[in-house]
């Protein structure tokens, strides 16, 4: 036997928490992993939501309107900070 393994043996008790530890490390990895996999499909579920969106036809239509409201809102705090 090696050095290693004899000392599993006489110490049952230590082997028997490693080992629990591992399980707990390896299922707290597992659980992150899962998480980070369910983010990741998430992120891309709204990447394309987002493409579809600006890529429609009645985005590109009301283009104009956005960028007048966007003046509009601009001129108008241009007009509250010099009054």
């Amino acid at each position: 036997m090696s050095a290693g393994s004899s000392a599993a043996v006489s110490d049952p008790a230590g082997t028997e928490k490693a080992l629990q530890e591992a399980l707990e490390e390896r299922n707290r990895l597992w659980e992150e992993l899962n998480r980070r996999v369910a983010q990741e499909r998430e992120l891309e579920y709204y990447r394309e939501l987002n493409e579809k969106i600006t890529g429609s036809l009645s985005w590109r239509i009301t283009a104009p309107l956005r960028a007048a409201k966007t003046l509009a809102e601009r001129a108008r705090r241009l007009w509250r900070e010099r009054s």
